[in-house]
């Protein structure tokens, strides 16, 4: 369901139709939806995701948390392009 709607985030950006939309949320908990929607695909090419947080990272922060949650994907996606059997380290600071 997250890429859809991120989908629809792209489809407006490229049409021009894009209005950012600031929200509070919190970093963290954006990342583990992003982990396990993409859970299936992961343990399929059996890749382990490592995730750490800089204990001084604000836990709340005001951003556009669509934007922000395609960002993460995609950085996963291509960080896991042509991989199998290991693992991926992301940290947030």
């Amino acid at each position: 369901m997250h890429r859809i709607r991120d989908f629809e985030v792209l489809y407006n950006i490229c049409e021009g139709s894009f209005t950012s939309h600031k929200s509070n949320f919190n970093p963290k908990q954006e990342v583990d939806l992003v982990k396990e929607s993409l859970k299936d695909e992961l343990l399929r090419r059996e890749i382990k995701l490592e995730l750490t947080a800089d204990a001084n990272m604000a836990e709340v922060v005001q951003a556009n948390q669509q934007i922000f949650r395609q960002t993460c994907m995609n950085a996963l996606l291509s960080a896991a392009s042509g991989l199998e059997r290991t693992t991926l380290k992301m940290s947030l600071s």
